[in-house]
């Protein structure tokens, strides 16, 4: 935790030294340059034989078609790494207009030369100097590029109904729209924009593949469903749950997932869409609330483990385990329940976590009578241990006293934003035999966004277990991350 609040402290220097020398300028930034007529739009994209680049601007979509980039605008270069799906991101203000050749902030000496291709659609053609990413990496400038092609068209939605459902629906081949393949895990993150002529009320997208003889189905993942009206831009972000079958083919769709018309015939048109546009914008991006926590921190092992040297060849813990009603121990990934980054690794006497933001949080945590969360709208989820793929090493958080014979337990909680919980809930179990204990909770708990560490000391006397709960975003002192091995 020490190292995060230097990196901290070292981030907030960067950012004043960075409005410092954006501030004062070179004494040659224009700030009348205007890029050359006929560039118009506001996202460039382009491609090397490594990365695809994309560069946006924030204009707003409603001026999009007068939106020429100037002196003073704030922009984000995206990169994504088409052999791994990677997203790199990079950002900042433009410097200094000069023809089709913008000085951009976020690098050094970093240049974008952009052109009007023989389609009219603008792109970039050529970088210099450095890029600085948001993380700070330095990745050379691609000196030439090859413009992506995405111009504006109109699509149709039409009328689909099938044995379980019914909507509106366009739907075109993913190779004809990106080059990147899916894998399991990924989350992409696609901008959509255009002008509807029918209000679409539950819009989403998603990913389906069939065989070439249509003899069989898959479906990969969908979108939330946002309502599309007018002049719209929307963002969508779509996890892939599992991987394309083998040789099948992949098609992204949009649908307005509402009855159709009884009147209307098998593929009638019920909306049509102009100035249409279908961007693939990055790879397991971060989202725009998260905060990442990444720690590393000490790691033990149990001392009833069998075979210790095969425990410490094991180093990747990155599943979250369960048992189900069956008493079954079950894994999954980490990445189905948290957004990216979702991984932990145990190596060289260390834990390192790094984990995103908790996919699903719940507002029903701390909803017991005499429990008071402020905010209210409070959202909380926990994973409930980490474990090797198979299954068989369990990493958890080892149980220790506090000195006074009261026991510590600690988990992890993550928290959809700062909140205090405060009160106490009491509640009687009577065992089989008519045993009766009675437990007391007794809450109060700083929590801040994000992960936290939330503390329960216990005492038992005759009849009755207390337990208080506290919250903290570094690890309790005597408190160690443990493998432990499943029997």
């Amino acid at each position: 935790m020490e190292n995060k609040k230097i990196f901290l402290a070292i981030l907030a220097v960067t950012l004043v030294l960075g409005i410092v020398f954006t501030s004062c300028g070179n004494g040659s930034t224009s700030t009348t340059g205007v890029v050359s007529a006929g560039l118009t739009t506001k996202v460039f994209e382009s491609e090397d034989a490594v990365n695809r680049y994309i560069l946006s601007f924030d204009a707003p979509r409603s001026v999009r078609a007068a939106y020429t980039p100037k002196y003073g605008d704030s922009y984000t270069l995206t990169i994504i790494v088409k052999a791994s799906g990677e997203t790199k991101t990079s950002s900042g203000t433009v410097l200094e207009v000069n023809g089709a050749t913008l000085t951009l902030s976020g690098g050094s000496n970093l240049t974008v030369t952009i052109e009007v291709t023989s389609t009219g659609v603008s792109a970039m053609k050529a970088m210099t100097g450095t890029i600085t990413t948001i993380t700070g990496e330095t990745i050379p400038a691609p000196t030439t590029l090859t413009p992506v092609i995405v111009a504006p068209n109109t699509i149709t939605l039409n009328a689909q109904r099938w044995d379980s459902g019914e909507q509106w629906k366009y739907s075109k081949s993913l190779d004809e729209i990106t080059d990147y393949k899916l894998k399991h895990g990924d989350m992409l993150t696609f901008k959509v924009s255009g002008t509807t002529d029918k209000t679409l009320e539950k819009a989403s997208l998603s990913f389906e593949a069939f065989p070439a003889d249509w003899n069989g189905y898959q479906w990969l993942g969908g979108s939330e469903r946002v309502q599309l009206s007018g002049t719209f831009e929307k963002t969508f972000e779509i996890f892939i749950p599992e991987n394309p079958n083998d040789g099948w083919n992949v098609g992204i769709m949009l649908a307005n997932s509402v009855p159709v018309p009884a009147s209307a015939k098998d593929w009638e048109t019920l909306a049509t869409i102009t100035n249409f546009e279908l961007r693939l914008i990055g790879v397991n991006l971060p989202g725009p609330d998260d905060i990442v926590f990444t720690t590393t921190l000490p790691v033990d092992y149990d001392t009833e483990i069998t075979n210790l040297a095969d425990a410490r060849s094991r180093t990747d813990f990155t599943f979250n385990g369960w048992w189900d009603e069956n008493d079954n121990f079950k894994t999954e990934p980490l990445f189905n329940i948290i957004r990216p980054p979702a991984n932990v690794t145990v190596r060289n006497g260390n834990v390192t976590l790094n984990l995103g933001t908790a996919k699903w949080p719940n507002p029903d945590w701390f909803s017991d009578p005499g429990i008071t969360k402020s905010p209210a709208d409070l959202k909380c989820y926990d994973y409930s241990m980490l474990c090797t793929q198979d299954g068989k090493y369990i990493l958890g958080i080892n149980g220790t006293d506090d000195g006074n014979g009261n026991s510590v337990y600690v988990s992890t909680v993550y928290a959809s934003k700062d909140a205090i919980v405060t009160g106490e809930f009491n509640e009687n179990y009577t065992a089989d035999n008519g045993f009766t204990t009675s437990y007391k909770y007794t809450y109060n708990m700083n929590l801040k966004k994000g992960w936290n560490y939330m503390i329960s000391t216990s005492t038992v006397t005759p009849g009755l277990w207390s337990s208080t709960y506290t919250a903290s975003t570094e690890l309790p002192s005597g408190c160690k991350w443990t493998v432990y091995e499943r029997n």
